[in-house]
């Protein structure tokens, strides 16, 4: 008899909870970044993988790129470091390409806690992006938990 008022508080409690967590680990990872030092990157070598990729229901097998860079910390250290793997496509890869080809220095950001942890171009808009796709599931839930706790009391 209480299915459906149960059901919708504990949906509408998880995207609760679904929205202020993806906002606070959205907030975190972003001023976590801002902490990163940029410096700038040679590239060593480009690493290849074979990675299967869905289309709709057809799955596609194609190669993904990451470089190997090396760079010099503030400290004076230097790290090799492993770039995030990407399509040839990307923009991403174009510009580690042109990099590694005419030997011009790749800008990167790395984390001074931990310098083996870098990456190249800004993370904010896949940060912010992250953090929508869990508000929207999040209101989501709460949608369908508000509509079963309306069918409950219109039964």
């Amino acid at each position: 008899m209480y299915m459906l008022l149960i059901s919708g508080i504990i949906s509408a409690l998880i995207g609760i909870i679904l929205i202020i967590v993806g906002i606070k680990q959205g907030n975190k990872r972003i001023e976590c970044e801002d902490g990163y030092i940029s410096a700038d990157a040679e590239i060593v070598q480009f690493d290849s993988r074979r990675a299967v990729f869905r289309i709709g229901l057809i799955p596609i097998i194609a190669k993904e790129y990451s470089p190997a860079v090396r760079y010099l910390t503030d400290g004076g250290v230097w790290v090799m470091s492993q770039l995030p793997y990407t399509m040839k496509i990307s923009s991403e890869y174009k510009d580690y390409k042109r990099s590694s080809d005419n030997g011009e220095p790749l800008p990167i950001r790395y984390n001074p806690d931990n310098p083996k942890t870098c990456y190249y171009g800004s993370k904010k808009g896949f940060r912010i992006r992250e953090a929508i796709y869990k508000f929207l599931v999040g209101a989501l839930l709460i949608f369908i938990g508000v509509m079963l706790i309306r069918g409950h009391f219109l039964i």
